[in-house]
């Protein structure tokens, strides 16, 4: 879980456990000791279930990469008939931040969700500029979002489509 402090609380029940997030009056917190002190979270990021590039043909599984922070490089996109997938087994999300080791180049990026019959636009705020440089892709999850299976795992998957060949892939 990552998130900011905003207040600390104290004595919201002696059940809590120590570093276990828990939710008091209508927002998630986070105690730091023996339910005496609380650090309020304005985001919970959930674990990522799955990676998979998608290259036309063949799935590739980067799950072990892409859940490390300066993990194992791979490749996100390369050809126009690649994509990239992510995906949560139990509830939506709403953002990916990534670490471009190699900045894309010759194509744009664009996002879409599951929404249970078909792969349907999703409107981002896209910080990697099309994956040129680090940053945050970020979104509203939508209502209509539904589980779907991808390479064998079912999950709430976003996936990023190329507007054609990268000339450099990211």
């Amino acid at each position: 879980s990552t998130g900011t402090v905003i207040v600390q609380r104290r004595n919201m029940g002696a059940n809590a456990l120590i570093g276990t997030a828990a939710r008091f009056e209508g927002k998630w917190y986070i105690p730091l000791g023996a339910s005496v002190l609380f650090v309020e979270l304005t985001t919970i990021a959930p674990p990522l279930t799955r990676q998979f590039y998608y290259n036309g043909t063949t799935f590739t599984d980067n799950t072990s990469a892409a859940r490390q922070v300066g993990g194992t490089a791979f490749t996100l996109l390369s050809g126009a008939s690649d994509f990239a997938y992510w995906g949560v087994t139990t509830y939506t999300f709403t953002r990916l931040g990534f670490d471009i080791l190699t900045a894309g180049a010759g194509a744009t990026v664009s996002w879409q969700y599951w929404n249970g019959a078909a792969w349907t636009a999703l409107t981002v705020t896209d910080g990697t500029t099309n994956f040129t440089v680090d940053g945050e892709v970020s979104w509203t999850a939508p209502v209509d979002w539904a589980s779907t299976t991808v390479n064998g795992i079912a999950a709430f998957y976003v996936r990023a489509v190329p507007s054609g060949v990268f000339g450099t892939a990211p």
